[in-house]
């Protein structure tokens, strides 16, 4: 399915579940914006979980569980509702919601997610996606939470800048490493991981280039927020952005 359509189709599907949530996101390939998308990916907060389980069952069901539903569309496209918590457990013991951290990995990319496992563990934590960012403590007895709630705290705690969801693609290189490949409108701006260029002169550049793409995005859908109606714009390279 192309982006366009699927926009449409995501849109189309937030809009009946949005009575039922606190906060409801479409996440996966779409949010990366993506030129080809299997699929439906949406993060609830739910405030009437009853209500939106119910409303999902009217879809013939793949998967009804606990965290998450898969369902299908009339159009036989797969849906998959991720659900969040807004906080856990007692006075003794209280976890912060999930949403940032379940947001986070169902945007992707797998190979995205992989690299901020990775980089977790080298700082001696771990990212429970259901969670968060936790630490351990007292002999691995006892985790706590140190980051879950938005995307933005669990890059700080990674010690990272946050990553625009369209620049999450990660790609192994003919030589074995990891490179950052950007939005099918930015391609010449890809970057490689630390280490996987001799050229750092090079990399501190697109770094810079990459920020400015990004501003440039936001002022861009900015304006066309002042000077157009609601609905589906063209950005740049031909892809399909929907403006509330």
């Amino acid at each position: 399915m192309k982006l366009h359509d699927a926009i449409k189709l995501a849109e189309r599907i937030k809009g009946v579940l949005a009575p039922f949530c606190e906060r409801i996101e479409i996440a996966g390939s779409i949010r990366r914006a993506r030129p080809h998308v299997n699929d439906i990916d949406l993060v609830v907060l739910p405030k009437d979980e009853t209500g939106l389980r119910a409303t999902l069952r009217k879809c013939p069901v793949v998967t009804d569980g606990k965290q998450m539903m898969v369902v299908k569309s009339r159009e036989g496209i797969q849906i998959d509702v991720w659900f969040a918590h807004n906080g856990t457990g007692d006075m003794f013991a209280q976890e912060p919601s999930n949403w940032g951290s379940l947001l986070l990995c169902r945007t992707g990319s797998k190979e995205h997610n992989v690299h901020l496992c990775q980089l977790a563990q080298k700082l001696g934590l771990k990212w429970e996606t259901s969670r968060g960012l936790v630490k351990t403590e007292d002999g691995g007895q006892r985790t706590e939470v140190i980051a879950s709630l938005t995307e933005e705290e669990i890059f700080r705690a990674l010690g990272m800048e946050f990553v625009p969801p369209a620049m999450r693609e990660r790609q192994r290189t003919e030589g074995g490493g990891l490179k950052t490949e950007g939005p099918v409108w930015a391609d010449s701006f890809s970057t490689q991981e630390e280490g996987a260029t001799e050229d750092g002169g090079r990399r501190s550049e697109v770094s810079t280039a990459v920020q400015q793409l990004a501003g440039a995005l936001h002022d861009t859908i900015a304006h066309i927020k002042q000077t157009h109606a609601r609905g589906f714009v063209r950005l740049p390279g031909g892809t399909a952005a929907f403006i509330d």
